[in-house]
Order: C-alpha cells, then structure tokens, then sequence
C-alpha cells in the first residue's frame, strides 16, 4: 500500500507528464489545463489509479454548487482529456467516457448593429480607432490582436496561428493595409485587459451598451453574411474559415440579422 507522500508524489507524476504532452496547445489553454486538473486531483481521494466516474460526478456536482453549466463543462471537457491520455499511456480504464456534457442555455451574445460601430468609431480618438477597425475588419480574437507581431503580416493577407494551433489567412482590405503599415512596430494592446477596457470607455462614450471586443469578430462575421453596404454577402463557408471555426454550426452562432437586413433580397426573382 502505498504512503500519503508515496501517492502524492505518484499523482504529481501523472499529472506533469500529462501537461507536458499538452504543450502543443496555447499559453492560455495550457493555464486552463493546469488549474483544472490540478483542482480535480486535490479534490480527489485516494490515488489515481482508483479513479472512478463517482469521483468526477461528484467532483462537478461541487464545482455546480457555486458555477454554471458552462463552468462545468469547461472542467469536464479537461478531466475527459486527462482520462483519455491515461486509458492511452497506461492502458487503464476510462472512468469518464460515460459522463455525459451538461445541457447548456444558448450564452447570451452581445453584437454591434452598423450603427452602433459607426457610433463607437465617431468617439475614438488617438488612434483607438485603429483597434477597433483592425478585429472589425479581420474578425481577430483578442489574444491574437495582443499576440499581432509583423511576422504575421504577408503583404495582402494575415497568416494567423490562433485557437488550437490553427493557421488561417485573413485578407486585408486597403484600410487594414493602410493601418498595418503606419509604423514598425504594432501594438494594439499590451493584454486582453487593456483591450477590453478600451471597448468599455468607447462604450460609454458612444452611449452604448458595454461590448467587449468579441462583440467586433460577432460584428466582423455578420456584416460579412449580408454584405456589408455593398448587399454581396459572402458564404457561410468561406465566413467559417475566417474565423478559423472547425465547424459551420458555430460560426452560426456568430450571425445575428435585424429584419432591415432583407429589405429587397426578393429583387434578384422579380423579372418578367
């Protein structure tokens, strides 16, 4: 039978290795990766090797006491990962195969109408319009605006390594070109904090509902579905790589119409 110290030095073993095979991840899911199952194991009894589904519904139901389903899932989502790396290392059994993800309320999602991007453009001022144009006009994520480096510039497009290591092409348009090409060094946003912040001031100022800058990529996806002013919409497809979405039904939940969007789309059928 192993020690209280022989068991805790077998679970910081397993629990080190498995986050060094997930270091082909980014810095922020790697940190996610780190607190959850970290957590999971203090919490959990007894050695690892005596893992069992009880152990992770009650583990869950705990974190649900005091968080949302959403919570939940993100805290699942790393233990099932855990599991499968074990049942692959160690040919062990899978205790989390079994439990099922919890049901979820479709997230509320703040968008901007047209009119309220061209509010929030008429209050910037030294250059913040210039932020808030760039995730408008390429549908970045906040952490790939702060992590924007020159090398990621390629004359007439952006090459991006974003969520999950994906790589994806933006094109940039001639006022992306112009931004991008007004000094040697960008910097948009030091942190995620600063950038958020930012989208608080411009929000107040625009007498506005607050928006963080994700409100600009559900912004950046709509507008390119009904083609902005121009009416020449582009196709959900092409808008899912763009985002670098593995799948179609989420770049679906980026897209939010007003009735004002149909006006005369019926036009193109009306002939004699």
């Amino acid at each position: 039978m192993q020690t209280g110290e022989e068991n805790k030095r077998a679970r910081t073993s397993y629990v080190t290795d498995w986050l060094s095979h997930n270091r082909r991840f980014t810095a922020r899911t790697q940190g996610h990766y780190k607190m959850v199952i970290w957590r999971f194991v203090k919490f959990m009894p007894g050695d690892i090797e005596k893992l069992s589904s009880n152990h992770i519904e009650s583990y869950i139901a705990d974190l649900l006491d005091r968080s949302s389903n959403r919570t939940g899932n993100a805290h699942l989502t790393v233990i099932k990962s855990f599991c499968r790396w074990l049942e692959r290392t160690y040919d062990a059994p899978n205790p989390a195969a079994k439990i099922p993800m919890l049901k979820e309320d479709p997230p509320k999602q703040r968008w901007l109408t047209h009119e309220e991007y061209l509010r929030i453009l008429a209050v910037c001022k030294d250059g913040e319009s210039d932020t808030i144009k760039l995730i408008a006009m390429s549908g970045l994520r906040a952490s790939e605006v702060v992590g924007l480096s020159r090398d990621d510039i390629h004359e007439d497009k952006l090459v991006i390594i974003g969520k999950g290591r994906k790589r994806r092409v933006i094109p940039l348009n001639k006022t992306l070109k112009e931004i991008l090409s007004r000094s040697t060094h960008i910097n948009f946003a030091k942190n995620r904090v600063q950038l958020y912040r930012l989208c608080q001031r411009l929000s107040r100022r625009a007498n506005i509902p607050c928006f963080g800058p994700h409100a600009l990529r559900h912004y950046f996806a709509t507008e390119l579905l009904r083609g902005g002013e121009t009416k020449r919409g582009v196709s959900m497809v092409n808008v899912s790589a763009l985002l670098g979405h593995s799948s179609v039904k989420t770049t679906e939940r980026y897209l939010h119409f007003q009735d004002s969007f149909l006006t005369g789309v019926t036009d193109v059928l009306d002939y004699p």
